[in-house]
């Protein structure tokens, strides 16, 4: 649902309204998670949904359901605390039966949901990443994961305070990480450095000294002038304003770095491209046949008497004697 045009659809409080005046609470079970997902989405505290849907779990239709429909249903139990337990044995059953279209950014979405959760013991998520999730984040690593910085830095943070160590997924993790080219982001950058260190130092998880050589590639390549100014690696601390305006008398001028912006070709291709068309409208001037043939052009993409004046720069009756000039060379074509 698109929140952010409340105002013309209504939104959610809208939907459940219309359910609440129809008291028709067997809805299809795609539907029933489409409203609590967007419920959750939007903070909307009611109860008698979650009881009435639950009287309907085992009735309704489950036509049509797919992962992400049971992904939704059990985002909303977890981070709302609504609902009863019966309720998340049912949507956890159904993401089960659906678990081969799951996706691993679905995963990072119920591990960020479940920190909110109250009812379930952490151990229970750690359970699920076990038997479930741990192959769903392997199994679409290279699709969904190895390109993308933030959803990698998500599941660190959120394996990291769930405290889940599994050896496959953090070696993963980490080589990943100390294969990108370019981190842009200064935080992500920062996150994963402190997991990457945090994982090396410890002595009672089994990666002690083991991502020596990753973590060294990875402060090569991003560990630049301007970061060693906002973090310092050794300490693991990124520095506060404060900190850099109590520094500010270190700043020297060879500690500034100078860069060129980025280059988007694209618009250096259309630069080049307009620079060769003007080029091409100035020597028509000079010739009779190159301004044919730009007036052929323009006739071909149907261009206007008032846009083809605009363009070249003449009067109409110079346009007319060229497209005289052509319809007797096409008529000479034709003899």
């Amino acid at each position: 649902m698109d929140h952010g045009r409340e105002h013309i659809n209504g939104g959610i409080a809208l939907m459940l309204e219309h359910v609440h005046d129809k008291a028709n609470y067997r809805l299809p079970l795609k539907n029933m998670a489409y409203l609590l997902y967007n419920m959750c989405h939007k903070g909307v505290y009611d109860p008698v949904i979650y009881e009435k849907f639950e009287e309907n779990y085992q009735v309704t239709s489950s036509e049509h359901m797919r992962a992400r429909f049971a992904y939704g249903g059990l985002f909303a139990y977890y981070r709302s605390n609504q609902g009863t337990m019966f309720g998340i044995d049912f949507w956890e059953s159904k993401l089960e039966d659906c678990i081969d279209g799951m996706r691993a950014q679905w995963v990072l979405g119920l591990l960020e949901a479940f920190k909110d959760n109250r009812k379930l013991h952490r151990d229970h998520m750690r359970e699920k990443l076990d038997s479930q999730f741990k192959k769903v984040i392997l199994d679409n690593w290279h699709e969904e994961v190895e390109f993308h910085q933030k959803l990698l830095c998500g599941l660190a943070n959120e394996l990291h305070d769930l405290e889940w160590y599994d050896e496959e997924v953090w070696t993963k993790i980490v080589q990943t990480a100390a294969r990108k080219k370019k981190i842009q982001n200064l935080h992500i950058f920062i996150d994963l450095h402190k997991h990457m260190v945090m994982l090396n130092n410890d002595k009672d998880k089994p990666f002690y000294g083991k991502f020596n050589g990753e973590i060294d590639t990875y402060m090569k390549k991003h560990y630049n002038q301007d970061r060693k100014w906002k973090y310092d690696a050794e300490k693991l601390h990124k520095n506060s304003l404060q900190d850099l305006i109590d520094r500010r008398e270190e700043a020297t001028i060879d500690k500034f770095a100078l860069r060129k912006a980025a280059t988007d070709d694209s618009v250096l291709e259309l630069a080049r491209m307009a620079e060769r068309r003007l080029k091409r409208l100035r020597m028509a001037k000079y010739s009779t046949d190159l301004f044919d043939e730009i007036v052929n052009e323009m006739m071909r993409e149907k261009r206007t008497i008032m846009e083809m004046m605009a363009e070249l720069d003449v009067e109409d009756d110079t346009i007319f004697a060229s497209q005289t000039r052509l319809a007797k060379k096409k008529q000479a074509k034709l003899i």
